[in-house]
């Protein structure tokens, strides 16, 4: 059902810990999402690939929340830390 909102351009697929930070290219890894919130993401992922390099963030969890038996989740939560350093940040991909 959902490969076939994608095709109709209804919805996209987005991996829920991206690839470019470290995710694997897997079933597991993929989700559905509405049109334009893979935009979003690349946003949370720009910030997220700055802090990584200037050294500011070593790990990172991903938490998506689902309301019922939806498939598509309704927010996408990233936590990022340093293993030595305080602080943690947590932006959220709201999308529901």
């Amino acid at each position: 059902m959902a490969e076939e909102l994608v095709k109709q351009g209804r919805l996209e697929t987005i991996f829920l810990f991206p690839t470019e930070l470290g995710g694997e290219d897997r079933p597991e890894n993929i989700t559905y999402v509405p049109v334009g919130v893979g935009e979003a993401q690349a946003l949370i992922i720009g910030t997220l690939t700055h802090y990584m390099e200037d050294g500011l963030v070593d790990q990172m969890t991903v938490e998506p929340s689902y309301r019922g038996d939806s498939f598509i989740p309704t927010q996408i939560r990233y936590v990022a830390r340093h293993s030595t350093k305080a602080g943690v940040f947590t932006p959220t991909l709201d999308i529901w």
